[in-house]
């Protein structure tokens, strides 16, 4: 999985296809503040051992990261739900461990994007 890009940019792209371009950065924003709230929640639920409420925090959360091109999170992501729909305890945990590590890099990246939308916009214009 670490071949895979943090985020795939053509993904990404996709979403200008389909909105104005100006509105990239309040999705980006929109999924930076979500994603947070819904990894405290999938911990918590860890904690608590309520692993429904892991698998629910992490079927919203997958839909942004599909939605964003974050490659190497999104299979982190389903098997996380996976796991928790399937009751297995440390399997989940250790995969929530994974998805919050990886989170950090998607973070990182959209950030950086963040920084410049137009300018990461144009980058991937078709010629």
């Amino acid at each position: 999985m670490s071949d895979l890009p943090v985020i795939d940019l053509p993904t990404l792209h996709e979403l200008t296809r389909y909105c104005d371009p100006g509105m990239l950065g309040v999705i980006l924003d929109a999924f930076l503040s979500s994603a947070p709230q819904l990894l405290s929640q999938a911990e918590r639920g860890q904690a608590a051992g309520e692993l429904e409420t892991v698998a629910r925090a992490i079927h919203t959360l997958r839909s942004g990261v599909g939605s964003l091109g974050a490659k190497r999170m999104a299979p982190i992501a389903a098997e996380l739900e996976a796991a928790a729909r399937a009751g297995e305890t440390a399997r989940c945990a250790a995969l929530l461990t994974q998805l919050l590590a990886e989170y950090q890099a998607v973070r990182d990246r959209l950030a950086t994007i963040l920084q410049d939308p137009a300018r990461h916009i144009a980058a991937w214009q078709e010629p």
